[in-house]
């Protein structure tokens, strides 16, 4: 931890409260001392008092016994107590040491009498000497009055020690609440004020007001307190406003990056559509040169393989008017200053360029130029795939015309080859006079004519077929119901919807053979019951089977029988072949087995 930097207060506020609790602590410690001394000085003054108040009885009573001629023995003992009480320790340590002290001197005076006067005057009464005893009687009422004086002198000094112990104490508590209110005047004068002027600094500071400061200046630790918050305040403004601005720097940055992605989400939108507008490539990179607030730019859209443009868009941009000249098309094959150039290139096909005018000496910073890139990617992905798009309308377009072609050769322009072939017998046999073959020709060309006449409906019926509405269940379906109104023949359809997706022309061919399968099975098979079964083996072909519960296949096939050839036709351009079985159990079974164009570009995937 770092040494703190901040000096020792000279004035400091804790030394002074130390000096302030240590007084009272003396103060206190003075007036236990002087109790305790007064106290002790004065342990034995009652016994002193009491001693001195015993010799006056003494004195007495040995009077008494004088007068009443008390035995020798008896006045001796009265004596010895009389003295042993005079002598007493208790009596004398209580005594003042000065020589002239007025209780030293009196009870001197009371030991001179009674050794000089009347303890001799005593003995000699008790010997029997009756003066002794007068004389005796007279002096002892003056040494009683000077014993008196002796308690009297006593009981002053106790009671002046007594004075002196409450002196002390009222001095004591005296000078100890002058130290606490003068405490208390400090603490409501120097201490409370700064601390209530730092506590509203704080309170500004936590409403938000970092430019609070504290105008205390002592020498102490509130002093140092202030100094400290003072610097707090300062460095919490500090940081504030660095805070505000890195928080502004991170808004402008959020807000730019927000643009860019309403700009990217935008041209999304806009360009992935199916076939894009020009005026989606306007508004786009209208928004582009406000987002990067450059410009103007030029959108120069070209056909791949060729330079000269065919298209230019321009955006005026944030700078119009007052910034660069508009970027021109063709770009320079050097570049051109003050102008960003992007090529608009997607799979090796080149489109376009795009052209960004900036302000000279201010070239675009590194986002504005990954924004660019990537508008200029959704530029050429866009016009790629209008290309595409094309490509594959011109592509369905002769891939329609062909299957047209094809199906009208070999339907309708079969038939009526045969019906060329059949006339020209007709007219062969009727020239020849051949009344029975040429009515067995007009039958053949009969049957020939349906076929004709059902073929065509058939293939009306393809080409009216929406294969994009319902799918390959729906044509189904319909081929179904077709087939049972015309036959009278209860067909089931089993198709669990499972098939790889499949391509326009490979459902065509399955539907115009189950068609092709039914229409057998409804004018040749005689059955009740016909089955349609389209769904997926065990090795990944689709398979379309038709049973039905006739009479099954002829034994040879008639010439003029060609729809079988047309389904093996169709079956073959599937990649798969058909198949014409008679079923063990009775009738017949035609299946096709194909793998779809999905499956198979899935398994060239390596």
């Amino acid at each position: 931890m770092a040494a703190s930097t901040y000096p020792t207060p000279k004035r400091s506020l804790l030394a002074q409260l130390g000096v302030v609790l240590g007084a009272i602590v003396a103060l206190a410690l003075l007036g236990l001392l002087s109790s305790v001394i007064v106290a002790q000085t004065a342990a034995g003054d009652a016994a002193a008092i009491n001693h001195a108040g015993t010799l006056r009885m003494q004195a007495w009573r040995l009077a008494s016994l004088l007068q009443q001629g008390a035995p020798r023995a008896e006045v001796d003992g009265a004596l010895a107590s009389f003295r042993d009480d005079l002598e007493a320790p208790a009596l004398t340590r209580v005594l003042p040491g000065a020589d002239g002290h007025p209780v030293r001197v009196t009870y001197s005076t009371v030991t001179v009498q009674w050794s000089l006067a009347l303890e001799p005057l005593a003995r000699r009464a008790s010997s029997g000497d009756s003066q002794a005893v007068r004389d005796y009687l007279e002096v002892v009422g003056p040494f009683v009055a000077r014993v008196d004086e002796l308690v009297t002198g006593l009981e002053r000094e106790a009671e002046a020690k007594i004075q002196l112990l409450r002196t002390l104490q009222g001095i004591a508590l005296f000078a100890t609440l002058a130290l606490v209110f003068y405490a208390m005047y400090r603490l409501s004068t120097q201490i409370l004020p700064p601390l209530r002027q730092l506590l509203a600094a704080v309170e500004q500071v936590r409403a938000g007001d970092l430019a609070a400061r504290t105008r205390y200046r002592e020498d102490d630790e509130i002093g140092l307190l202030s100094m400290t918050f003072n610097r707090m305040a300062e460095s919490l403004q500090g940081m504030t406003h660095r805070l505000e601005t890195l928080v502004a720097d991170r808004t402008a940055r959020l807000t730019q990056s927000n643009r860019a992605l309403q700009l990217l989400y935008e041209g999304a939108r806009r360009l992935g559509r199916e076939a894009p507008a020009v005026a989606d490539f306007q508004e786009v990179l209208e928004h582009l040169t406000a987002v990067l607030d450059v410009g103007p730019a030029s959108l120069c859209l070209t056909r791949p393989g060729h330079r000269q443009p065919y298209r230019q868009l321009v955006a005026a941009g944030p700078l119009a008017g007052n910034g660069p000249a508009v970027p021109s098309c063709p770009p320079p094959p050097h570049g051109e200053s003050g102008v960003f150039d992007l090529r608009l290139s997607e799979a090796g096909h080149r489109y376009g360029t795009l052209r960004i005018a900036h302000p000279p000496g201010r070239p675009l910073a590194g986002w504005q130029i990954r924004l660019a890139e990537s508008i200029a990617g959704q530029f050429a992905g866009a016009l790629g795939q209008r290309e595409r798009e094309a490509e594959r309308r011109r592509l369905a377009l002769a891939e329609e015309r062909a299957v047209i072609a094809r199906e009208l050769h070999d339907s309708l322009a079969q038939s009526l080859s045969y019906l060329r072939i059949q006339t020209t017998r007709m007219q062969a046999a009727l020239e020849e006079d051949g009344r029975e073959e040429a009515r067995a020709v007009l039958e053949e060309l009969r049957t020939g004519l349906a076929d004709a006449y059902r073929q065509l409906r058939e293939l009306l019926d393809t080409f009216r077929l929406r294969l994009t509405e319902g799918g390959l269940g729906a044509a189904l379906e319909a081929a179904v119901s077709d087939s049972a109104e015309r036959g009278g023949v209860r067909v089931s359809l089993y198709h669990a919807g499972a098939e790889p997706p499949l391509t326009a022309n490979e459902e065509l061919h399955l539907v115009q053979i189950a068609r092709e399968a039914l229409a057998n099975v409804t004018q040749h098979a005689e059955a009740k019951h016909c089955e349609v079964r389209l769904a997926t083996d065990a090795q990944g072909r689709l398979c379309l089977t038709v049973d039905d519960d006739g009479i099954g296949p002829p034994a040879g096939e008639p010439d003029h029988h060609y729809g079988l050839v047309i389904m093996r036709e169709r079956a073959e351009t599937l990649g798969g072949r058909l198949e014409l079985t008679r079923r063990p159990e009775g009738g017949t079974r035609v299946q096709v087995c194909f793998r779809p164009q999905a499956t198979r570009e899935t398994e060239d995937v390596p």
